[in-house]
């Protein structure tokens, strides 16, 4: 399983910014490089990548699959920074995994609510005389597939719009299902509310999970006991940890659940450690002990800052 690391999650925000700078600034951009490749005193090479940018830009198909683009790479920013974020568990990897993907589906037979795509359809007037598009009262063009030569007349040298907006939802997608495959955390979801129906060998799997160290017999015992209380059974397992501290006979139940809870399916957490510790550990510092860098990294991480 792979999770992402803080360096993807900024490289998404970072596209997802990028592309909405873009079409924020549409017009401008338009305006600017059409003035440029008409300027005489431009240089032909000059003039020839302003061409190239305002054909882009005044491209239909391109300029929707810009913000096809857009959208979902504001979707994919959102699933990737919810598995950093501190609200959620290992139980909870297979909700937000199934969320994500049933938003990527929808986009095959709609377009995101409130979303780029939404905005330029609604914006992109077709005449419906000629079939000639046009944006905000500026001509757009619209790219034709071409056949090649007779012994390519099938194949065409362009893909259409709605080909490889298809593809990037089923890649983004499959890459989901192959990199976070949370089928493995599924022993632990007996951890996230009590289940009075749960088995022996379920107890056996979870126990050999997250509290091997303690005995088995203790830790099935005290959940069949707190499953059984009908007051503990209404919410999450986690909700209930000060009440489980509190009693020393349920106290491998309280680890268990301790663990699961404190373990996060990212290593947002982890990065800055090392950040800091590398920022620490100088070569001027080499002979520094180790438990003096403990006592650095944790008050860095949880002594608040006083400002005089």
């Amino acid at each position: 399983m792979h999770f992402p690391p803080l360096f993807e999650v900024r490289w998404t925000e970072f596209t997802h910014a990028l592309l909405v700078s873009v079409l924020q600034s549409w017009r401008t951009l338009v305006s600017y490089f059409k003035t440029r490749s008409q300027w005489d005193g431009n240089k032909n090479k000059d003039r020839a990548t302003c061409q190239g940018y305002l054909k882009t830009l005044k491209s239909v198909d391109k300029l929707k699959l810009l913000c096809v683009f857009c959208d979902l790479a504001y979707l994919y920013k959102r699933f990737q920074k919810h598995l950093q974020g501190d609200d959620i568990a290992l139980y909870d990897l297979k909700v937000a995994c199934d969320a994500f993907e049933k938003s990527v589906q929808d986009l095959k037979t709609k377009t995101l609510l409130g979303g780029w795509e939404e905005a330029i359809d609604r914006n992109l007037v077709t005449d419906a005389n000629t079939g000639s598009f046009s944006l905000f009262g500026m001509k757009m063009t619209a790219e034709c597939s071409r056949r090649t030569r007779e012994h390519n007349k099938f194949v065409a040298d362009k893909r259409e719009f709605a080909a490889i907006r298809n593809d990037a939802l089923e890649t983004i997608e499959n890459v989901v299902q192959q990199r976070l495959d949370a089928s493995e955390f599924e022993d632990l979801f007996l951890l996230e509310r009590f289940d009075t129906d749960a088995t022996d060998d379920q107890l056996r799997l979870c126990h050999g999970k997250k509290c091997p160290d303690l005995p088995l017999v203790d830790f099935a015992a005290s959940y069949r006991e707190v499953s059984s209380d009908p007051r503990l059974s209404q919410k999450r397992c986690v909700d209930h940890l000060t009440f489980l501290a509190g009693t020393p006979t349920w106290r491998s139940l309280f680890v268990a659940i301790s663990r699961v809870a404190a373990a996060k399916p990212s290593s947002a957490d982890v990065e800055p450690l090392i950040s800091y510790y590398n920022l620490i550990k100088t070569s001027h510092r080499s002979s520094m002990y180790q438990e003096t860098m403990k006592d650095y990294l944790y008050v860095r991480f949880n002594v608040l800052s006083v400002q005089v």
